[in-house]
């Protein structure tokens, strides 16, 4: 899943939301400057909690490529972009398919406990 964005220089804008479980997963940032003279610059913010934890905010300086990791104790996830030129961003993920065989196994360990409990 990839998703587009042209930001404005100065802005600061939230790319990445999330509120999700312990799986990890990882985002790759591909920007450029939508004037070709220009150089890529900027800042990214990102913001991370867990449920009963203070939220952390670290920085980056934002680059042509990039790859940023949710970990395991991040529930709440936000990416916050500000460049100093206009930029394309692209971001991609691939969440849905750690999620996939998580899922197909939890629902055979209910399906066999729901069938454990009905037999008695």
């Amino acid at each position: 899943m990839t998703k587009h964005f042209n930001l404005k220089a100065g802005e600061r804008t939230r790319v990445i939301q999330r509120f999700s479980n312990s799986i990890p997963v990882t985002f790759l940032l591909q920007a450029k400057t939508l004037d070709e003279s220009q150089t890529l610059s900027g800042l990214i913010e990102i913001e991370t909690s867990a449920l009963l934890f203070d939220k952390k905010t670290s920085q980056l300086t934002l680059k042509a490529e990039q790859s940023l990791n949710k970990g395991y104790w991040d529930s709440f996830y936000s990416v916050f972009i500000t460049p100093d030129y206009d930029i394309e961003l692209s971001l991609s993920g691939a969440p849905l398919r750690a999620i996939h065989p998580l899922f197909i196994i939890t629902l055979i360990i209910v399906i066999i406990a729901l069938g454990l409990f009905l037999i008695r």
